[in-house]
């Protein structure tokens, strides 16, 4: 909550009149969860409904937000529960003061009966690139640590620029989610991506080609007609044993962002 506001005053992120009463409302609720963890208590984490949650990231030690919609069968070390992500679409007004506003106000646009819905702040308007992808594990991380979260049904939505943001992870994480929806997202990366791709290929295959002409006949026809991938020709970005299904890939993602 502090971060927030400090963050909108430091930066001259007020974009109308009401969030200077929305600016007091954040910080007087955030001085109610010091008192409350001050005498000891955490009421939030029973709590069912609409949820301002937030982590410390590993990237730069800053604290990020995240809302979530806790279902009423939740109850603490309950059943495990599906786990729906929500990313939103392009704001630029989206600053964190209003993200943390919106999240205390508003479900969002799904809300699967008997799931959690968890809606990224993401880093701002990144389409989730980068520190924003990072930002997704980070808060599954943290949920994880109060919530029960079914492994098996985990659901990535989003739209617009949310979208796009969706069909990047259902691309680069596909056996980590029992669904993936995108709305409305772009796509254009996957072409740029395949198109690389391609080049690469032919430029391995048309390699291997002239480094096997001393091949026996019937191989070295087959490579002509492209009937045979070599691992020289094998892309390593491509292929289910290669896409993220072990943390060790998020790591190395952390790792390298920092």
């Amino acid at each position: 909550y502090h971060k927030a506001v400090d963050w909108a005053l430091r930066h001259d992120e007020f974009y109308s009149t009401n969030e200077v009463a929305v600016a007091r409302d954040l910080l007087k609720r955030g001085g109610e969860r010091a008192a409350a963890l001050r005498a000891g208590q955490a009421p939030w984490l029973a709590q069912t409904g609409l949820v301002v949650r937030a982590y410390q990231s590993k990237i730069d030690g800053s604290i990020q937000p995240y809302g979530l919609v806790v279902p009423p069968n939740f109850a603490p070390g309950g059943a495990p529960l599906r786990l729906d992500f929500w990313i939103h679409g392009r704001g630029e007004k989206l600053s964190e003061l209003s993200f943390v506003d919106g999240r205390q106000k508003s479900p969002g646009q799904f809300v699967p009966p008997g799931a959690l819905v968890l809606h990224l702040y993401g880093r701002y308007c990144c389409a989730n690139k980068l520190a924003g992808e990072v930002d997704l594990f980070e808060a599954l991380a943290h949920a994880k640590k109060y919530y029960p979260i079914d492994d098996r049904r985990l659901v990535v939505r989003g739209f617009s620029m949310g979208g796009a943001a969706c069909w990047q992870f259902a691309v680069h994480y596909p056996g980590v989610w029992a669904a993936a929806a995108p709305g409305a997202g772009f796509s254009v990366i996957v072409r740029a991506w395949t198109d690389a791709t391609r080049q690469k290929s032919q430029t391995a295959s048309t390699r291997e080609q002239s480094a096997n002409l001393n091949e026996p006949e019937p191989r070295r026809a087959a490579l002509l007609r492209g009937l045979v991938r070599t691992p020289a020709q094998a892309d390593p970005h491509v292929g289910p044993t290669n896409f993220l299904a072990k943390p060790f890939v998020i790591q190395s993602t952390l790792s390298t962002a920092k």
